[in-house]
């Protein structure tokens, strides 16, 4: 399997049908828009393949707060549903940590719907812990 960063538009077009698979009330030109967005504040995405197709990806972001100082934030991980089980995730979080570590974090986080009950068992087998509840309420902007 091979990592790599997308950087072009056809690696971010290439990217869509696996997050379209975990965000899915996410349309594709809203995707387009919000990774623009994303992107301006640090956000980055790397596709894994393996001969070729991009069978996962991961996407993060580097932040900082009183709670973790320097951390990495794992906004997004899919494996293709048709690839699951291949240790193609496991790969992806590994190579998460070892950036994370190359950028002097000290904490590699990310949330988790509660829905998602095999993500879970995956980030529990792969060592993470659960710390605590997200919880989100809606704003409506004033402009």
């Amino acid at each position: 399997m091979e990592i790599s960063e997308c950087v072009e538009e056809r690696h971010f077009a290439e990217a869509w049908p696996l997050i379209s698979q975990l965000r899915t009330s996410l349309s594709e030109s809203e995707y387009q828009k919000r990774l623009a967005a994303a992107k301006a504040h640090g956000y980055r995405l790397f596709a894994a393949r393996e001969g070729g197709v991009c069978v996962g990806v991961i996407g993060w972001r580097i932040g900082h707060n009183l709670v973790f100082g320097r951390y990495l934030y794992v906004d997004d991980l899919v494996i293709d549903e048709s690839q699951r089980g291949k240790g193609y995730g496991q790969e992806l979080l590994d190579f998460a940590r070892t950036e994370a570590a190359r950028e002097n974090c000290s904490n590699l986080t990310l949330n988790s719907g509660f829905h998602r009950t095999d993500a879970h068992r995956f980030y529990e087998l792969s060592g993470m812990t659960k710390t605590g509840f997200s919880f989100r309420e809606p704003v409506v902007p004033l402009d």
